[in-house]
């Protein structure tokens, strides 16, 4: 076991040598083995801190483009803080929406069925549209709905608007 240890982790204090060539052979695997798995946990932790900075980085550049054109155009601060807190509020969910949808969508119907009832029940039984649809369709749409804040006093659409999908 320290052996094992010491040559997985290439530290290798030398304390125990190979003496015939098939522990030769075995040490070869067994360091290439350990570099082989410190390379993939050292590559995976990398990737999970990259997309933190990458989620932080958008959310900074909206923000940094929302002040620069609130600044352009006098915004009253207001209105700007209450974008600014739409960005901050929306921004966080969009990278773990697109994950649980990647999840979701590997899974099996009837597992999938059941997520979706406890993600989604909430809105099956307070909508009245959803009331006497099937299990089909509600399978089918439910995971298209995407999350969106709405605050008091705002307005989504005015009579005569055109209903624009990418606002939303």
């Amino acid at each position: 076991m320290y052996w094992c240890f010491q040559t997985v982790t290439t530290v290798g204090y030398g304390d125990i040598k190979v003496h015939t060539y098939s522990e030769f052979i075995l040490s070869i695997f067994w360091m290439y083995f350990g570099c082989v798995f410190f390379s993939f946990t050292i590559g995976n932790l990398s990737s999970v801190l990259g997309s933190m900075d990458t989620k932080s980085a958008i959310l900074k550049q909206k923000i940094g483009t929302l002040t620069d054109f609130s600044r352009k155009i006098d915004m009253p601060l207001a209105i700007e803080f209450r974008i600014r807190k739409f960005l901050t509020d929306n921004n966080t969910d969009q990278v773990s929406l697109e994950d649980q949808e990647r999840l979701l969508h590997e899974l099996p119907p009837t597992l999938k069925s059941e997520v979706i009832g406890h993600t989604h029940g909430h809105m099956v039984k307070t909508i009245r549209f959803f009331h006497d649809k099937n299990a089909d369709f509600l399978m089918q749409i439910l995971p298209l709905l995407k999350p969106f804040r709405i605050y008091k006093h705002d307005i989504l659409y005015s009579q005569g608007d055109n209903a624009d999908d990418s606002k939303i």
